[in-house]
Formats: C-alpha cells, structure tokens, sequence
C-alpha cells in the first residue's frame, strides 16, 4: 500500500519533461506534480480528495519502519537529483545559465528548495500555494543563474 501510494505521488519520469531547457524542465516539473497530485485518488474520511500532513507523517514512519521501501525512497532522491543535474548541465553547456556553481550544486538548490516549501505548506495544510510559491521562488533562482 505504502509503495502503490509512493509511486502515485511522489515519483516523477523526468524523461517526459524537456531535457534541453532549464527554465521548461522545471516549468513542466512544477505542472507534472500538480496534475500528479489532482489526479491522486487520496481519499480523507470526509470525502475530500487532497494530500494532507499525515500521508507525510505516513510515508516518513514507512521509511523508518520498512528497510526496502527506504531504499526506494533514497534511490528515487538519488535519481531526481541526476536528472536535475543533467537538465542544469545542458543549461550550463548551452548558455542558458552561468554560474559558479557546480550543476549538482544547482540541482540540489532547486530539489530541496521545491521539497522544503512543499513540506511547509502541506504542514499548513495549503499544498496549492505551495506550488505557486515553488514556482515563485525557482523563477527567481533561474532568473539569477541566467547571463
């Protein structure tokens, strides 16, 4: 159940994302998980279809309690942020960005950033806001790694 739910909602195919811009791969990551999350079928016992706190309370007492399923977890963070750093890499090789920082640098600032904020907002129970301020904060970012 832990897994099926898991792989619903927090696994993204960054393969269906573009791979030759920085600023669309993100865009579209930001889109992706939107959609991935309206079309979760997560039902509460009131009858609402939304992600709340306790399915991350969930899947944290998961991680700690089931040894295969925190290796999934770690093996998905290690895949998103390679497929982060190859996006900021191209970025990087195109001219697209510049930047002193490594591309794994980068990719890291833009994969704990879009977690942490989405963590905060769901603790506050307002995930929808919580893209808007992803989406806020990763323009920003891009707009200061740009030439």
């Amino acid at each position: 159940m832990i897994a099926h739910f898991y792989e619903d909602i927090m696994i993204t195919d960054y393969s269906k994302y573009p791979q030759d811009s920085l600023y669309a791969f993100y865009t579209e990551s930001v889109k992706g998980k939107r959609e991935k999350m309206n079309s979760a079928k997560i039902v509460l016992a009131n009858g609402e279809n939304r992600f709340t706190a306790n399915h991350y309370f969930l899947l944290f007492d998961a991680m700690r309690m089931l040894p295969n399923f925190n290796k999934l977890c770690m093996k998905q963070q290690k895949d998103d942020l390679e497929a982060w750093a190859k996006v900021v890499h191209t970025a990087k090789a195109s001219g697209e960005i510049v930047s002193v920082l490594t591309s794994e640098e980068i990719a890291k600032l833009f994969v704990y950033s879009g977690k942490g904020i989405g963590i905060n907002y769901i603790m506050a129970d307002n995930i929808e806001k919580s893209r808007k301020v992803i989406k806020e904060l990763w323009d920003s970012l891009y707009t200061s790694l740009k030439k």
